[in-house]
Order: C-alpha cells, then structure tokens, then sequence
C-alpha cells in the first residue's frame, strides 16, 4: 500500500508462547479474590457471589465475614461452585495448589501469608493478551543489539552487593553514574550509535514507522505457577520470588496457544530522495525480513548463554528444554523462514535478554554477566515465537 512517499505493509502475525510468559498489570490478587476448587482457578468477585446467595446464605455469609479474613476465604472456599459465577478461570500449577490447600486455614507465620499473594497478568475488559508495547520493546533490544557493531560500556555491581542491579560507569570505568537523567542520557546515546545517527530522537528513530498493535484475547489461557531464582552455582538453593498469572505455553502444555496483532512497515520508497539524504533515509528503513533476522540471531546468542547455565547449574530437565527451544530456532533457519522469529519477553526473561550485554565489547563476564536465571518448575521464562500469518 503507498502511502504519501512511503510504503505500507501491514500484516497479521501470531504470537505463540514457548515456555510461560508474564506481564504483569501492576495489581496483586489476595486469597479472597481468586478461589483454587478441585484443581482450577478461579478469579472471583465477591459482591457478585453475595447477589447469587439466598436471603439466608446472605446471612451466613455477613456473619462469616465478621469472624476475619482467614475463616471467611476459608467459608468462601467452602460454599463456592461455578454456578455463583467468576470473572474467568485457568489452570493452576500442582505445587501452588498444595501450598493453597495447606495455608487456606492460616499459615503458621504471618510471612507465610505472601506465599498465597498472585501478581496479575495485564488484561482489559475483554480479557488477557499480550500488549503491543512489550512485544516491540522486545524485537527493538533484540534489533539493536545485533545491528550494532560497536557496542562499549561499563557496567559494575553496587560496593555493598554482589549481585544485581548492576550500575552504569563513567569512561574511566572507576565511577558511578548515579544521575538518573545521565544514566538516560548514556542509553540514548549508545542507541544513537548505533542507528548511526547523531542522537536519538523520536523524528529520527526509525521504530517510529513500526506500528504494533496489542494482541487478540485467548481464552483460556491463563495457568497460575510460582517462579523461583537459581544460581549458576549447583550448590546454592533457589529463592522462590512469589507465584504469577501466566499464560500458557507450547513446551509447557504440549499445545499450541496463539495470539494474534498486526505490525506494520513504513518504508520510504526508493528514489524518493537523492545523494546524502537519500543514505541517511535508506539506513531508518527496517524491513520485516532484516528484523526476523536479527531477531532469530539474538535468539541464538541467549539460547547459547542459557545452555551453558544450565550445564553449569547442572540442572539437566531446564537445559532440554533449552535444547527444545534451539530445536525451533534450527527449523526456522534450516527452513530459511522469513517469516517466524524467537523473542524473550516479559517478567523474568533476563538481563540478557532486556540489554545490549552479550554484544558490549566492555564486557566482563566475571563482573557483568547474572549468576542467576528465573524459572518456573524446569522453563526458563518469556520465551516466544512471531509467526506470519
């Protein structure tokens, strides 16, 4: 489709969950606004449930609701069935569901209480799905990262901690930048390098001509599970880091849960501009076939990282499923397709995978590299197919 002096091309794509993917909508949910009966979750709304009641369960219940909170989750637990209504429901993983059926009664410890705290994923009315904003966050790190041909700065770790957040150095490598403002202004200007630009601006980035909508709403889609942090060192123990909605996913279920979004191109056509300007154009043009690209080869770099992880740590169930994801990667590129690419996104998909470190040429893997990888059960979390439709 033209377009003034540009050209347009907009397709549908899918968006296809390899391992388990959250995104989280800022909002946590308590053990009184979800119910977990004979295996399946529930998202509830309580004034609703009360409506549904008779005259005399309407009593019961503003009695239950007096006597505090954990008697009447308890109550609610209880009474509930599908018929007094939900907002939706899913799949629940098997280790959170016992954890729910110990602590519904009270935890021992007051702490013990978070354990049933649920992060929820992103949803609107309509339901849950995958928002465009995160997907094209995602292909732009993963675009950039293997465009850029010279990729140097200096990160280091905070003097009283060994671990994350990592912190941004002046050139000499020796000094802190603290300034939230400079620290922007350094990520800006890497960009700007790399695009080969003189400074990033939204006229001259060329992901402004990217256009992604947010995705279709699957039903259905939706399974609870607790994610936990492992250490590259096989002797240290995992730290749980809280239990999230999450969509499911091809590995982890067997099937295939797709949603769906439109991106679209737009591309200067050529010989719209001549000399100098027509170079400085022709180089913001992003095609759909250079970002698959680039995508599938950043692919490979996180893939080859996460295996020897996983090697390290020893943990031989995440490290097939690794070597599953690389299974995908291989068709795609035996296959020469142009119209499928791995991304990572979401909560948990990693420092490497958010960040230009696997190309920074400053790089020093004792100091800058994460010791640590978020999973849930045996899946490295966020990884993704794009597929054309």
């Amino acid at each position: 489709m033209k377009f003034g002096t540009m050209d347009l091309d907009s397709s549908l794509y899918e968006f296809i969950p390899i391992t388990p993917i959250h995104i989280g909508s800022g909002n946590e949910l308590l053990p009184y606004n979800y119910i977990i009966k004979n295996g399946v979750y529930y998202k509830i709304d309580i004034t609703e449930i009360y409506e549904s009641l008779s005259e005399k369960e309407k009593e019961i219940f503003e009695k239950e609701i007096g006597k505090g909170i954990i008697n009447f989750r308890s109550y609610l637990n209880r009474i509930y069935n599908e018929k007094l209504g939900y907002i939706y429901k899913g799949e629940v993983e098997e280790n959170f569901n016992e954890v729910y059926s110990k602590k519904l009664n009270g935890a021992a410890r007051a702490n013990e209480e978070n354990q049933l705290i649920i992060k929820e994923f992103i949803e609107n009315f309509k339901g849950k799905y995958i928002p465009g904003s995160s997907i094209k966050g995602a292909i732009r790190t993963a675009f950039l990262s293997e465009k850029g041909d010279n990729i140097n700065y200096k990160l280091g770790r905070k003097k009283d901690s060994k671990t994350a957040p990592f912190v941004l150095l002046d050139d000499s490598g020796k000094v802190p930048i603290t300034n939230k403002r400079q620290v922007v202004e350094k990520a800006k200007e890497i960009e700007a390098r790399i695009l080969n630009i003189r400074r990033l601006d939204p006229k001259a980035d060329p992901f402004k001509n990217i256009c992604i909508g947010d995705t279709s709403i699957v039903e259905d889609a939706v399974k609870v599970f607790s994610i936990k942090r492992v250490s590259k060192n096989p002797e240290k123990d995992s730290m749980p880091m809280g239990t999230l909605e999450g969509v499911k996913s091809l590995l982890s279920c067997g099937k295939e849960i797709s949603f769906t979004f439109r991106m679209s191109f737009k591309n200067y056509r050529e010989g719209t501009f001549k000399g100098r300007v027509r170079d400085i154009i022709e180089e913001t043009n992003i095609f759909q076939e250079d970002l698959f690209n680039h995508l599938n080869a950043k692919a490979r770099k996180l893939l080859d990282d996460e295996l020897v992880f996983f090697k390290e740590n020893k943990n031989k169930e995440s490290e097939k499923v690794c070597k599953e994801i690389e299974k995908i990667l291989d068709k795609i590129m035996e296959e020469s397709s142009k119209n499928e690419a791995l991304i990572k996104i979401g909560q948990g998909a990693g420092f490497n995978s958010s960040t230009f470190n696997l190309y920074n040429k400053e790089r020093n893997i004792r100091i800058n590299d994460p010791k640590t990888k978020v999973v849930t059960d045996i899946y490295p979390m966020g990884w993704a197919l794009i597929r054309k439709k």
